[in-house]
């Protein structure tokens, strides 16, 4: 199930964001992937929500950042690292055609630079 969380509009948007992300900087877009069968967050001792950390299965979060939008190499094979480890029915190939238009779509964007590190 996708669930967007709009940190204007909703009411506890952005502390449903902040605990999920534990920080609130790192631009957007941001995801997280998260196993359905976990609490995703909690409630400390002050009333405050934490992330429960045993829920998370991947992140934008790669080690060079955020990777929102990937459009480096580096960018896209962390999106496609997090596909791979959470998916549960889709194939390699399908994996492939993804990775081949988050390719084609970052030179249509930035050009050469899609190519290089």
């Amino acid at each position: 199930m996708l669930v967007k969380i709009d940190t204007d509009e909703m009411e506890g948007g952005k502390d449903v964001a902040l605990a999920l992300r534990e920080t609130a900087s790192g631009g957007i877009p941001w995801f997280i992937y998260l196993d359905a069968d976990g609490a995703a967050l909690t409630t400390n001792d002050e009333g405050a929500l934490e992330r429960n950390d045993a829920s998370v299965m991947a992140t934008a979060d790669a080690e060079g950042g955020n990777v929102g939008c990937p459009m480096s190499p580096a960018e896209r094979a962390h999106f496609i690292g997090t596909i791979r480890a959470t998916s549960r029915y889709m194939t390699e190939a399908d994996i492939e055609v993804i990775a081949t238009a988050l390719h084609e779509y970052a030179r249509e964007t930035i050009g050469d630079r899609a190519d290089a590190e």
